[in-house]
């Protein structure tokens, strides 16, 4: 699984330092939230949009939650916008383990916490020919006290992936996700949190194979 930490500047492919004292920045990602017609990221920068290159006015829609890739012309935060991504907010249900539950795969491009939510960015298998809806969904698991939780990933995607199929006959197609902590940690809780989800596995023959498998995520995070 690719661990990107998002944001900044795991993201951040060239940076230029002027002799004017200006800057600027190529390549920067980020989760974001619409505020007053500005992009507020996670990492406390209010960017102002001066070019779309994006194709999309999404980001226009006020407390739209966004992932973002942009070039900062500035230090004013003046950018340029590359890539915009709406990124859902669901809402964890408890998690019950079921011997029929959804195991396609999902690979994580990006994960962070920030915002006050855990942010993901993902990678899902699906056919062109496909009439699948290819539904992602969350779940968590708590001990009684609160300190130990982990986050489940859950991709119902009609075994439309490599393991079953061609590769070639398939297409990823990236979402991206941001999960409210509030609805997942207990407040004033020191908290380790893993995330779980189900992997696809290459084997030396070239062949594929889907294994469930669980990380840390953060090893003390405490949602004041």
């Amino acid at each position: 699984m690719k661990k990107i930490l998002l944001p900044l500047l795991c993201c951040l492919l060239a940076t230029s330092c002027l002799k004017d004292d200006t800057f600027s920045m190529q390549g920067y990602s980020d989760f974001a939230t619409v505020y007053q017609g500005k992009l507020v990221t996670d990492s406390a920068a209010t960017l102002t949009v001066v070019k779309d290159e994006s194709g999309s006015d999404i980001w226009k829609n006020e407390g739209a939650r966004l992932f973002i890739r942009c070039d900062i012309l500035n230090r004013n935060f003046d950018i340029t916008l590359k890539t915009v991504l709406e990124a859902s907010r669901p809402h964890p249900t408890p998690y019950v383990e079921k011997e029929d539950e959804p195991d396609d795969p999902v690979e994580i491009l990006g994960q962070g916490i920030g915002g006050r939510y855990v942010n993901l960015l993902l990678s899902v298998y699906g056919s062109p020919a496909s009439d699948a809806l290819h539904p992602v969904t969350f779940h968590y698991t708590a001990n009684t006290a609160g300190d130990e939780v982990t986050l489940y990933v859950l991709h119902d995607g009609n075994h439309e992936n490599p393991a079953y199929m061609e590769e070639k006959k398939l297409q990823q197609t990236m979402l991206a996700f941001s999960i409210p902590l509030e609805d997942i940690l207990k407040k004033g809780v020191r908290t380790q949190l893993s995330l779980c989800l189900y992997q696809l596995v290459k084997a030396q023959d070239g062949t594929y194979s889907v294994q469930k498998k669980t990380y840390s995520l953060k090893d003390t995070i405490t949602l004041l």
